[in-house]
């Protein structure tokens, strides 16, 4: 349920949203992230354009950010705010508000 409730966030789960800072579709993916993360993270080239493929890719990333902090709060943090700031400088207070967002409401999706 976490993934939904980030896509929402995230999108409304429109995935023609692309927003200021360039982030694409309905997991608001990176075209840089993306590029990385495709062949890294599931062998091969994504279309952020692609419905399927921005879901699978924005997936991926979280799920390695879930392995990688071992904790959803910390994952949801380095989804947004990215890994290596996280690790260097802890998480930013507009950072905790998203993911208190986004907590809270796949604690709504999933009653």
């Amino acid at each position: 349920m976490l993934q939904c409730a980030l896509s929402y966030w995230e999108s409304g789960w429109d995935q023609l949203r692309v927003s200021d800072t360039g982030a694409v579709g309905l997991m608001q993916v990176q075209p840089a992230s993306a590029t990385e993360a495709g062949p890294a993270l599931l062998g091969r080239q994504v279309n952020l354009d692609d419905p399927y493929d921005n879901a699978d890719v924005g997936v991926a990333i979280l799920r390695q950010d879930l392995q990688a902090f071992n904790s959803p709060e910390n994952a949801l943090a380095a989804y947004y705010q990215g890994p290596t700031s996280l690790k260097a400088d802890g998480m930013y207070p507009d950072t905790q508000q998203y993911v208190e967002g986004i907590l809270d409401l796949a604690n709504r999706m999933n009653p």
